[in-house]
């Protein structure tokens, strides 16, 4: 058999060194796409050679950080399955733990990283540890995340920034908000250089629910720019009245072809509706909706529609005289829609379940009860305040009580004034004697 040159030999080396120096150049500037094509010309020119394996491992950490874990997988997968003796065996099963974890297959990730979690590699051990910690936090299990997470603090004090962070999901996860916003800012303070895009985001979105505003818009401006944190931004903008910014941070995100792009496009709807433009609003709702299923935003896009049908029903009605009213020959069910009473109460339900708008879902109850006390649907609002009321204030509430005196003096043999009974009658004659 004829033997290849030295030269041909060397100069191929070179070849592949070349190719795999620039493919891990790219992917630590972080411009994967570009590392994933260099990958694939090794493999398409050197398949074979002792070096495969370093290819394939890079390019399934560039599919991993590229957001695309199926990919990611099969890369990880094929060192496992085809390079018993590789050095990157092991680190492949913690990155398929890590994706096992993301896409919440619980029970494969935990196999997964135990296989790891006692790896001669340090840096392994260590990362397997702290990938566990986001593990129980998605078993419900808050407690030990904070009790796991001090342990690894104290064993890896110099990568403790990650855990930090995931400290303070698990205090937010159980209410502590305080304790929470105290580990994200521990993060902060220990993250070695940029700050992680779901930090940042974490930390602004906590001063946004602490009502810190300015705060908020400042920790958004030290991360990168990315559209998630151009919707958070948006919707600040927006508790702070500035919708000319709002609406500028939303606009660089509508037109994604996802659930950011269907987000953004309801918000910039809010801001169209509190201009009193409902016509646009209206638009922005159903363009939100159409933009596909992406489940919570797109029924609150639904809802708001549903709102906006209603208050037309009911503008139409206002137009029209009682006697056309009582000769309108349609059946019961169309009546229900030709009912102010109804359509009061159930733009009170849409605010209150659908959209979680409290406030507002509570003022449309109240106008059914005041407004018609005779419709069957007063008895059903009073039911439905004094379950908000009670829900939402465990302590002896006045309303509660007038609710639920007009309730049972004023609709006796109703349905809903038996169940008040049944369900509260006990507690408002405690709190009676006692406040006597």
């Amino acid at each position: 058999m004829k033997r290849l040159p030295l030269v041909f030999l060397f100069l191929t080396g070179c070849v592949y060194y070349n190719t795999f120096y620039n493919a891990k150049k790219y992917y630590d500037e972080e411009n994967y796409n570009k590392s994933i094509e260099k990958c694939e010309k090794i493999l398409e020119r050197h398949q074979g050679s002792n070096y495969t394996d370093d290819a394939i491992f890079l390019m399934g950490k560039s599919y991993y950080h590229s957001k695309k874990p199926d990919e990611a997988k099969k890369n990880f997968r094929r060192i496992i399955d085809n390079f018993p003796n590789s050095p990157f065996r092991e680190e492949s099963y913690l990155f398929l733990g890590k994706i096992a974890l993301e896409k919440k297959n619980l029970d494969e990730a935990i196999i997964l990283l135990n296989r790891v979690a006692d790896s001669d590699d340090p840096y392994i051990r260590m990362e397997t540890f702290k990938t566990k910690l986001g593990l129980y936090l998605l078993t419900d299990n808050p407690q030990k995340t904070i009790d796991e997470g001090k342990e690894f603090i104290e064993k890896y004090s110099g990568n403790s920034a990650e855990a930090y962070y995931i400290i303070g999901n698990a205090n937010r996860l159980i209410g502590n908000k305080d304790k929470a916003l105290e580990m994200y800012k521990n993060a902060l303070k220990e993250s070695a250089s940029t700050p992680s895009g779901k930090l940042i985001y974490s930390l602004a979105e906590l001063y946004s629910e602490k009502d810190s505003l300015s705060r908020a818009l400042s920790i958004i401006e030290k991360g990168k720019k990315n559209e998630s944190l151009s919707l958070l931004k948006g919707k600040i903008l927006m508790k702070l009245k500035d919708f000319e910014e709002a609406t500028e941070s939303f606009e660089s995100v509508e037109k994604r072809r996802d659930s950011l792009g269907a987000v953004a496009k309801y918000h910039l709807g809010e801001i169209k509706e509190f201009q009193g433009d409902t016509s646009a609003a209206l638009e922005l709702y159903k363009e939100a909706e159409a933009k596909g299923e992406f489940g919570e935003i797109s029924e609150m896009a639904q809802a708001k529609e549903e709102i906006f049908e209603n208050i037309s029903l009911l503008r139409t009605l206002s137009e029209k005289t009682k006697n056309e009213e009582e000769n309108d020959e349609e059946s019961e069910q169309n009546y229900e829609k030709k009912d102010s009473s109804y359509l009061f109460f159930r733009i009170g339900e849409i605010y209150y379940w659908s959209l979680k708008e409290a406030e507002e879902g509570v003022g449309w109850y109240r106008k059914v009860h005041k407004e018609f006390p005779e419709s069957s649907y007063a008895p059903k609002a009073i039911f439905t305040l004094i379950n908000i009321e009670l829900t939402e204030d465990s302590t002896f509430s006045p309303e509660a009580s007038e609710l639920f005196s007009i309730l049972t003096e004023k609709y006796p043999n109703t349905k809903y004034s038996e169940k008040a009974k049944e369900l509260y009658g006990d507690y408002f004659q405690d709190t009676t004697s006692s406040r006597e």
